[in-house]
């Protein structure tokens, strides 16, 4: 039996938000769009308070589109409830965004006839540290006996390969596309667009509005600054976005959290080329104007975000 140990990872008390406490629901966004999110989500997601894994369902004429089976088992079956309590048709696929558990962990939970799919890159990553490392980074996030314990790894039927999309028809003339636009936070992420409800889901390449920043924690700033601008500047006006963790929000919604990145990337760089060291560079870039009330913005900031940029900056001298 594998043992589990709680390594703490945040300023912030553990868990950073509590699986136990999540009530998800389901919010209609027209034309068979629903987004799933916490019910604290609408109120506390502008205040900076970490909100529980976003995610969402599409309903077709054929079937059901999940986006998102979640962390713990619990979580994965308030979804399975919130769908069989808008339709009765059954779920055929389910997307998922990233490599992280929060949004994968309860795949071995949704129904058997469900394709899960996946980026490519995420599922090679999984596949290559096998799921009980990455059970217990989840534990260091939010604690033992949430759950996270029971889970069971069940890996992707439909890998989308880097650069690719994948159409899916749900019927009705509803269709879902799986799209790699580029890495916003891993390099497995995947965006899921509804044309007709015009809906995009973002995962945790946009975490939520201001004032949450980016979690840089994959190593990598510029191509996430490059990435999160083309998107953004390609996204339709009208078009309600599903972040990785907080309420719907809309392309304005998502502004301060591209031009954080790409000023980060700038003025670290800047400082790399002015030879300063790496804690020279934390006193000389506090971006305050970004500093908008995220009780995580200083160890995002300066303990993860700048030492990112700045190795990146200087591997590229």
């Amino acid at each position: 039996m594998t043992s589990y140990t709680v390594d703490r990872k945040v300023p912030w008390p553990v868990p950073i938000w509590d699986a136990d406490t999540v009530r998800l629901i389901a919010q209609d966004l027209g034309a068979g769009a629903y987004a799933v999110v916490a019910d604290t989500a609408d109120a506390q997601t502008t205040q900076g308070i970490p909100q529980a894994t976003s995610g969402g369902f599409v309903v077709g004429a054929n079937g059901v589109f999940v986006i998102e089976s979640m962390m713990t088992p619990a979580l994965a079956r308030q979804v399975l409830d919130l769908v069989a309590a808008t339709t009765d048709a059954p779920i055929r696929y389910v997307g998922v965004t990233s490599d992280h558990g929060d949004h994968f962990f309860g795949n071995y939970l949704m129904p058997e006839q469900a394709r899960i799919v996946q980026h490519q890159n995420a599922f090679h990553a999984i596949e290559a540290s096998g799921i009980e490392p990455r059970k217990q980074a989840q534990i260091g996030w939010f604690d033992l006996g949430k759950g996270i314990e029971d889970v069971r790894y069940r890996p992707a039927d439909l890998l989308v390969p880097p650069g690719g999309q994948l159409s899916v028809n749900l019927g009705g003339g509803k269709f879902v596309e799986v799209l790699d636009l580029g890495q916003g936070q891993t390099p497995g992420d995947l965006w899921y667009h509804d044309p007709q409800a015009k809906v995009l889901w973002a995962g945790n390449a946009f975490i939520c509005e201001k004032p949450a920043i980016p979690w840089l924690l994959d190593g990598v700033a510029k191509t996430p600054a490059r990435a999160l601008r083309e998107i953004f500047d390609r996204i339709p006006e009208g078009t309600r976005i599903v972040p990785g963790h907080g309420r719907v929000t809309d392309k304005e919604g998502m502004r301060f959290f591209v031009e954080y990145t790409e000023q980060l990337v700038d003025r670290v760089s800047k400082a790399v080329s002015d030879g300063m060291s790496l804690e020279d560079t934390r006193k000389a870039v506090p971006m305050r104007e970004f500093d908008a009330g995220y009780p995580l913005f200083e160890w995002l900031h300066f303990d993860i975000n700048i030492p990112c940029a700045y190795r990146e900056a200087q591997q590229s001298d």
